[in-house]
């Protein structure tokens, strides 16, 4: 007598073998569950942890080297500029030397801080953050 399956009209004998198929496998499946599911399982969290701390740390460090380059584009303009704002204000016929000093002062320390506050852009990109150092050293 045909029966059906999901596959559609199968023809099998009725002396029981359909019947031993399935508690063959059975045993089968509930051997590769009961023995791997754990390992299986951890491994799936093991690496999607690892994908995830790499890809934010890839993300950081993209993020860090667009800081950069910002820094970068920013200073060589500014001091490109230099001369620049210094003529626009002799143009204007401003002649305070304290004016002039706070000018230069401005142009040369708005790197010097940019550049520290980038310095701990890169300490957080490529070293991680402190979380990473107190598990590495604990």
């Amino acid at each position: 007598m045909p029966q059906k399956s999901f596959l559609g009209t199968q023809f099998l004998p009725r002396s029981g073998k359909k019947g031993r198929l399935k508690s063959s496998w059975r045993k089968i499946k509930g051997r590769l569950v009961n023995t791997n599911s754990d390992k299986a399982t951890q491994m799936i969290k093991d690496s999607s942890s690892k994908y995830s701390r790499a890809k934010l740390k890839v993300e950081r460090i993209k993020k860090f080297y667009e800081h950069a380059l910002l820094f970068l584009v920013v200073n060589v303009v500014l001091f490109w500029f230099k001369g620049e704002i210094f003529a626009f204000f002799l143009d204007q016929e401003i002649h305070n030397s304290e004016f002039y000093n706070w000018l230069a002062l401005n142009i040369i320390f708005i790197p010097v801080i940019w550049g520290v506050i980038l310095l701990i852009h890169a300490n957080y990109a490529f070293l991680g953050s402190s979380k990473f150092w107190k598990n590495k050293f604990s």
